[in-house]
Protein backbone atom coordinates (compact mmCIF):
# COMPACT_ATOMS: atom_id res chain seq x y z
CA UNK A 1 0.00 0.00 0.00
CA UNK A 2 2.86 2.42 0.95
CA UNK A 3 4.25 1.22 -2.46
CA UNK A 4 1.34 2.14 -3.99
CA UNK A 5 1.27 5.70 -2.93
CA UNK A 6 4.15 6.69 -3.50
CA UNK A 7 3.87 5.67 -6.82
CA UNK A 8 0.47 7.19 -7.11
CA UNK A 9 2.26 10.68 -5.83
CA UNK A 10 5.45 10.56 -8.11
CA UNK A 11 2.88 10.07 -11.01
CA UNK A 12 1.17 13.39 -9.59
CA UNK A 13 3.81 15.44 -9.30
CA UNK A 14 5.03 14.67 -13.06
CA UNK A 15 2.48 15.93 -14.22
CA UNK A 16 1.61 18.92 -11.88
CA UNK A 17 5.14 20.01 -13.25
CA UNK A 18 3.61 20.53 -16.92
CA UNK A 19 6.19 18.50 -18.67
CA UNK A 20 5.51 18.42 -22.19
CA UNK A 21 5.95 14.61 -23.02
CA UNK A 22 5.80 12.74 -19.61
CA UNK A 23 4.56 9.21 -20.33
CA UNK A 24 4.80 5.95 -18.89
CA UNK A 25 4.79 2.77 -20.81
CA UNK A 26 4.07 -0.87 -19.81
CA UNK A 27 4.79 -2.65 -23.27
CA UNK A 28 6.17 -6.41 -23.51
CA UNK A 29 8.39 -5.53 -26.31
CA UNK A 30 10.55 -2.69 -24.04
CA UNK A 31 12.63 -5.19 -22.59
CA UNK A 32 14.73 -2.59 -20.72
CA UNK A 33 13.36 -0.04 -17.33
CA UNK A 34 13.37 3.65 -18.72
CA UNK A 35 16.94 5.23 -18.89
CA UNK A 36 15.96 8.85 -17.94
CA UNK A 37 18.43 10.13 -20.44
CA UNK A 38 20.16 12.89 -17.92
CA UNK A 39 24.11 13.50 -18.25
CA UNK A 40 26.31 12.64 -15.22
CA UNK A 41 27.14 16.04 -14.58
CA UNK A 42 23.92 16.79 -13.08
CA UNK A 43 23.94 17.86 -9.56
CA UNK A 44 20.01 16.90 -8.74
CA UNK A 45 20.37 13.35 -9.57
CA UNK A 46 21.58 12.19 -6.60
CA UNK A 47 19.14 13.85 -4.67
CA UNK A 48 16.78 12.39 -6.75
CA UNK A 49 17.45 9.32 -6.96
CA UNK A 50 17.50 9.46 -2.90
CA UNK A 51 14.53 10.71 -2.58
CA UNK A 52 12.44 7.95 -5.53
CA UNK A 53 14.49 5.43 -4.55
CA UNK A 54 14.66 5.32 -0.85
CA UNK A 55 10.97 6.22 0.26
CA UNK A 56 12.11 9.71 0.56
CA UNK A 57 8.71 10.56 -1.05
CA UNK A 58 6.39 10.30 1.26
CA UNK A 59 8.97 12.53 3.65
CA UNK A 60 9.46 14.74 0.88
CA UNK A 61 6.10 16.32 0.75
CA UNK A 62 4.63 17.01 4.78
CA UNK A 63 3.61 20.89 3.49
CA UNK A 64 2.69 22.78 0.30
CA UNK A 65 6.23 24.09 -0.09
CA UNK A 66 7.91 21.08 0.24
CA UNK A 67 5.64 19.63 -2.67
CA UNK A 68 6.90 23.20 -5.07
CA UNK A 69 10.49 21.78 -3.79
CA UNK A 70 9.96 18.64 -4.94
CA UNK A 71 7.82 19.18 -8.05
CA UNK A 72 11.05 21.57 -9.17
CA UNK A 73 13.06 18.99 -8.49
CA UNK A 74 11.29 16.69 -10.78
CA UNK A 75 11.12 19.01 -13.15
CA UNK A 76 15.13 19.64 -13.44
CA UNK A 77 15.71 16.13 -13.86
CA UNK A 78 13.47 15.90 -16.62
CA UNK A 79 14.22 19.35 -18.19
CA UNK A 80 17.79 17.11 -19.15
CA UNK A 81 15.74 14.13 -21.18
CA UNK A 82 16.00 17.44 -24.16
CA UNK A 83 19.68 18.16 -23.49
CA UNK A 84 21.32 15.30 -25.14
CA UNK A 85 23.49 13.00 -22.86
CA UNK A 86 22.44 9.58 -21.66
CA UNK A 87 21.94 6.28 -23.71
CA UNK A 88 19.62 5.97 -26.84
CA UNK A 89 18.88 3.07 -29.09
CA UNK A 90 18.82 3.15 -33.53
CA UNK A 91 18.01 0.17 -35.21
CA UNK A 92 19.52 0.15 -38.81
CA UNK A 93 21.82 -1.76 -41.43
CA UNK A 94 25.69 -2.42 -41.22
CA UNK A 95 25.93 0.49 -44.21
CA UNK A 96 24.96 3.12 -41.50
CA UNK A 97 27.21 1.66 -38.72
CA UNK A 98 29.83 1.96 -40.66
CA UNK A 99 28.84 5.45 -41.51
CA UNK A 100 28.60 6.26 -38.01
CA UNK A 101 32.18 4.84 -37.47
CA UNK A 102 33.65 6.79 -39.40
CA UNK A 103 32.19 10.29 -38.82
CA UNK A 104 31.00 9.85 -34.69
CA UNK A 105 27.43 11.22 -36.31
CA UNK A 106 23.80 9.32 -36.76
CA UNK A 107 22.97 8.69 -40.36
CA UNK A 108 27.13 9.89 -40.71
CA UNK A 109 26.26 12.92 -40.74
CA UNK A 110 23.44 13.42 -42.95
CA UNK A 111 21.12 16.55 -42.85
CA UNK A 112 17.62 16.16 -42.47
CA UNK A 113 15.50 14.21 -39.41
CA UNK A 114 17.55 11.77 -37.27
CA UNK A 115 15.26 9.32 -35.39
CA UNK A 116 16.09 7.51 -32.14
CA UNK A 117 14.35 5.71 -29.20
CA UNK A 118 15.56 4.79 -25.83
CA UNK A 119 13.60 1.46 -26.48
CA UNK A 120 15.46 -1.76 -26.28
CA UNK A 121 13.29 -4.41 -28.54
CA UNK A 122 14.57 -8.40 -29.07
CA UNK A 123 13.98 -8.61 -32.55
CA UNK A 124 13.56 -6.88 -35.94
CA UNK A 125 10.42 -7.15 -36.22
CA UNK A 126 9.26 -6.07 -33.13
CA UNK A 127 11.27 -2.78 -33.71
CA UNK A 128 10.06 -2.68 -37.29
CA UNK A 129 6.60 -2.70 -36.29
CA UNK A 130 6.81 -0.74 -33.42
CA UNK A 131 9.04 2.15 -34.53
CA UNK A 132 6.97 2.02 -38.38
CA UNK A 133 10.25 1.58 -39.93
CA UNK A 134 9.73 1.06 -44.43
CA UNK A 135 11.99 -2.07 -43.70
CA UNK A 136 13.61 -4.79 -41.36
CA UNK A 137 16.64 -3.60 -39.54
CA UNK A 138 19.92 -5.54 -39.14
CA UNK A 139 21.35 -4.43 -36.22
CA UNK A 140 20.29 -2.71 -33.00
CA UNK A 141 22.71 0.35 -31.89
CA UNK A 142 23.51 1.71 -28.59
CA UNK A 143 24.86 4.80 -28.06
CA UNK A 144 25.83 8.19 -26.10
CA UNK A 145 24.51 11.50 -27.51
CA UNK A 146 27.39 13.45 -26.96
CA UNK A 147 26.09 17.11 -28.53
CA UNK A 148 23.06 18.95 -27.69
CA UNK A 149 20.88 18.34 -30.44
CA UNK A 150 17.30 20.27 -30.12
CA UNK A 151 14.30 17.81 -30.11
CA UNK A 152 11.54 18.32 -32.26
CA UNK A 153 9.50 14.97 -30.71
CA UNK A 154 10.95 14.35 -27.57
CA UNK A 155 9.42 10.45 -26.30
CA UNK A 156 6.22 11.11 -28.85
CA UNK A 157 4.46 7.74 -29.72
CA UNK A 158 5.30 6.57 -33.07
CA UNK A 159 1.83 6.86 -35.45
CA UNK A 160 1.15 3.74 -37.70
CA UNK A 161 2.98 3.67 -40.82
CA UNK A 162 4.39 1.39 -43.74
CA UNK A 163 2.01 -1.22 -42.71
CA UNK A 164 3.05 -1.29 -39.20
CA UNK A 165 1.47 -0.27 -35.65
CA UNK A 166 3.71 1.69 -34.24
CA UNK A 167 3.04 2.99 -30.29
CA UNK A 168 6.82 2.87 -29.42
CA UNK A 169 8.71 6.14 -28.45
CA UNK A 170 10.91 8.02 -30.97
CA UNK A 171 13.08 11.29 -30.50
CA UNK A 172 13.59 13.48 -33.50
CA UNK A 173 15.91 16.53 -34.50
CA UNK A 174 17.34 18.14 -37.31
CA UNK A 175 20.51 18.88 -35.93
CA UNK A 176 23.17 16.56 -36.45
CA UNK A 177 23.67 13.92 -33.76
CA UNK A 178 27.35 13.44 -32.21
CA UNK A 179 27.79 9.50 -30.67
CA UNK A 180 29.95 7.35 -29.05
CA UNK A 181 28.81 4.12 -29.91
CA UNK A 182 28.53 1.93 -26.79
CA UNK A 183 27.37 -1.65 -27.84
CA UNK A 184 25.58 -3.15 -31.27
CA UNK A 185 23.98 -6.40 -31.71
CA UNK A 186 23.27 -8.63 -35.14
CA UNK A 187 19.41 -9.41 -35.05
CA UNK A 188 19.57 -13.51 -36.16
Amino acid sequence: MKLLFKILFFVLAIFQTNIGEASIFILDEVIETPNFFVPESNENNEEVSSVILEGGINITCKSELDLVDYRNLVLGYNANAAKGGGNAFRYMSQAELKAIQETGYLRGGLSGETYFTKDLYKSAAKAQSRLSLGSSPALRVEFEILNNPTLLRNGTKVLPANGMIGRGAEFMTTDLVKVRLINWQPFR
